[in-house]
């Protein structure tokens, strides 16, 4: 009996080892799939990327031919197609996950534009752009915070347009917020028209053009009864303040809302 006891202790203590083992052996192989998703995303991103690269120096070069603009469009697109698969993908990273989804919905967008190419330029135009802003940010995202490994030559191109539209949002997010600390002051009141003004500084970090400030006026069911303007025409220079006002003979309202329309004037 003692015998055998010691052989069942043994049997366990083995099973127990095997099963230890076993566990942490699923375990590391989960962890590695999970660093896989995203290893694998950032490998197959830059592969693709230098094959539609090195499409684009094989038509300049007239390696290949193209019939048009739309087969080259296509043909140009199709590389990065299989990584639409990643969007299924449980990526180990979020943040990752977050930026390779932009990526993504960039290059639908680019992929959705070449439909209206020869029957709704300006609808090209826009989607084409808007797609091309979202790949170079997630692209430059990806280079400084993941090591994307591209040829610096090819992407000099996105990486210069990525850094324009961050400046860009960040002077939108500025503007936004301006916009939101506007308060309109009753001045006075003649003749059933009512004066409104207030003074606000251009804190967007940028020199502006014809910034017009669109008011609305709503009544106690939500229904917009009148609108107003108040704007600057000239150029509305950074850190200056200007005196925004306007005038209504609307009297009987719940409440104004405004929104704000302007240029960013271009950089000497």
């Amino acid at each position: 009996m003692k015998k055998l006891g010691k052989y069942v202790v043994i049997m366990i203590a083995a099973f127990l080892m095997v099963s230890i083992v076993g566990c942490s052996q699923e375990a590391a192989t989960d962890k590695k799939e999970e660093k896989s998703i995203d290893t694998a995303f950032i490998h197959d991103l830059e592969k693709a990327l230098e094959k539609r690269w090195k499409y684009i120096d094989d038509v300049d070069n007239g390696k290949k031919v193209v019939e048009d603009d739309s087969e080259y469009m296509e043909e140009l697109l199709s590389f990065e197609k299989e990584l639409y698969d990643y969007l299924d993908k449980d990526f180990n990273d979020p943040k990752l996950k977050a930026i390779a989804t932009d990526y993504l919905d960039g290059l639908k967008a680019q992929e959705e534009s070449t439909k209206y190419y020869n029957v709704d330029f300006i609808k090209y135009d826009e989607l084409w752009s808007k797609g091309y802003n979202s790949r170079s940010t997630s692209l430059l995202k990806l280079v400084e915070e993941y090591g994307l490994d591209l040829n610096e030559e090819q992407f000099k191109d996105l990486k210069t347009n990525a850094q324009i539209v961050k400046k860009e949002n960040k002077i939108t997010e500025n503007i936004e917020e301006m916009v939101r600390t506007i308060n309109f002051t009753e001045v006075k009141t003649e003749y059933d028209w009512t004066t409104y003004n207030t003074t606000l500084e251009n804190t967007s970090g940028a020199d502006l053009e014809s910034f017009s400030i669109d008011i609305n006026f709503f009544d106690a069911e939500g229904v917009i009864i009148g609108t107003a303007y108040a704007y600057h025409d000239n150029t509305w220079k950074a850190g200056q303040k200007v005196l925004f006002e306007f005038e209504t003979d609307i009297q009987e309202f719940e409440k104004m809302e405004w929104e704000a329309d302007y240029y960013i004037a271009e950089s000497e």
